[in-house]
């Protein structure tokens, strides 16, 4: 008999896009389409569309599940100074 895992887990597979490029000092969008599998949920699968923008070293995604479960996150991108 198989123990189960006590550290829940999912797997997450991104594939997206950028209709144009840009500069580091320009805006900067991807469109993405984010597929998650929870495998200790019952198998649950999650589709979102996310939108990312760039803008010099502030990232950030917002976008929704078909369900309607919201998702937002951004960051800042550290750089070494005198970095390009």
């Amino acid at each position: 008999m198989k123990t189960p895992s006590l550290t829940p887990y999912r797997l997450t597979y991104r594939i997206g896009f950028a209709p144009y490029e840009a500069k580091y000092d320009e805006l900067w969008g991807w469109m993405i389409l984010q597929f998650q599998y929870f495998p200790q949920m019952n198998g649950r699968v999650e589709l979102t569309p996310l939108m990312r923008i760039f803008y010099r070293s502030v990232l950030f995604e917002i976008g929704s599940t078909f369900k309607g479960e919201w998702f937002c996150k951004s960051w800042h991108i550290f750089r070494k100074a005198g970095g390009k």
